[in-house]
């Protein structure tokens, strides 16, 4: 193998892994984030990169090696692996598509602790707000979530976050209805230590 080839096959490797590892911790409570976004959220970037990586090394070991391996088994090869390269692409960029969430607002308690996120969800309208514990630099524990519906929270209001002992809580204007003149609503999302 040449150093082209040995890069490809550690690329494909390393993001291989990667998809591993998000869901397995991602089973385990453990939720590692990068970028402020949860790592599963770029499982279909991963799978992307790697796809490519190993068609690119399947097609860069068959470069040279004509006269040892049949045309018909070289042909095959490459043809199921164009098929599959263009599968698994599709299959990344439709969950790059689905999973990617905007973070509209994070905040973090006074004692460090916990982290809120709440981001735009993609598949009903509306927000998401969700309480994580800090376990280590990255890696974040799933602790309690709300969601504000998008008649309730507008996606440009303004949030105000509170951070109590044992709670979060959350409150946003909202359009008036007829029934009532209140244009506040709260949202706790409770945790305990």
């Amino acid at each position: 193998m040449n150093r082209k080839e040995i890069i490809l096959l550690l690329t494909g490797t390393f993001f291989l892994l990667m998809i591993i590892f998000a869901i397995v911790f991602e089973f385990l409570g453990f939720i590692p984030f990068i970028f402020s976004n949860e790592l599963i959220d770029y499982i279909g970037v991963f799978l992307i990169i790697s796809v490519l990586s190993f068609a690119f090394l399947t097609f860069s070991l068959f470069e040279g090696r004509e006269d040892r391996i049949n045309k018909k088994l070289r042909v095959l090869i490459k043809s199921v692996c164009v098929v599959f390269s263009v599968i698994f692409v599709f299959i990344g960029v439709v969950l790059t598509s689905f999973m990617h969430e905007k973070l509209v607002k994070r905040s973090v308690s006074p004692d460090k602790k916990y982290e809120l996120y709440i981001v735009e969800d993609n598949t009903f309208g509306g927000l998401d707000a969700t309480v994580y514990k800090r376990l280590f630099a990255s890696v974040k524990s799933y602790v309690n979530s709300d969601f504000l519906n998008n008649s309730d929270a507008d996606l440009n209001v303004e949030i105000n976050v509170q951070w109590e002992d044992d709670c979060c809580k959350l409150t946003y204007d909202h359009p008036t209805d007829y029934e009532t003149e209140e244009t506040e609503t709260l949202a706790v999302l409770y945790f305990d230590d």
